[in-house]
């Protein structure tokens, strides 16, 4: 069981980093990027720098977010997905375990006939 657990958890991480690659973006960023391609077609070029050096401030401000946020996920699934097979694990132990006692009962019983 621990073994198809591992299968599983690799599967599963496997499935997580195919997840959405790359962030959202903010309509402000978004904005800044519309309006630094309207001034270089207008051939106001150093507007359209000031513009660009914004939007990318912001969208390394954005992308380090979500990356932060995505390892924080990650880790919060993977923490969940391991509690759940360790329960399903604890619960085959007791299953296990109820087993044997039953079948200590049921000895005990047949030795006492």
């Amino acid at each position: 069981m621990q073994e198809r657990h591992d299968k599983e958890f690799q599967e599963f991480q496997t499935k997580q980093s195919s997840k959405q690659q790359k962030p959202k973006f903010s309509t402000d960023l978004l904005n800044y990027r519309k309006i630094e391609e309207h001034l270089v077609k207008s051939k106001d070029y150093s507007e359209a720098h000031k513009t660009k050096i914004k939007a990318d401030e912001l969208e390394d401000i954005e992308t380090e977010r979500w990356s932060q946020r995505r390892k924080k996920d990650i880790s919060r699934l993977e923490k969940q997905f391991r509690n759940t097979k360790d329960q399903e694990l604890s619960a085959l132990m007791k299953r296990i375990e109820a087993g044997r006692q039953e079948q200590k009962k049921q000895r005990k019983i047949a030795l006492e006939r």
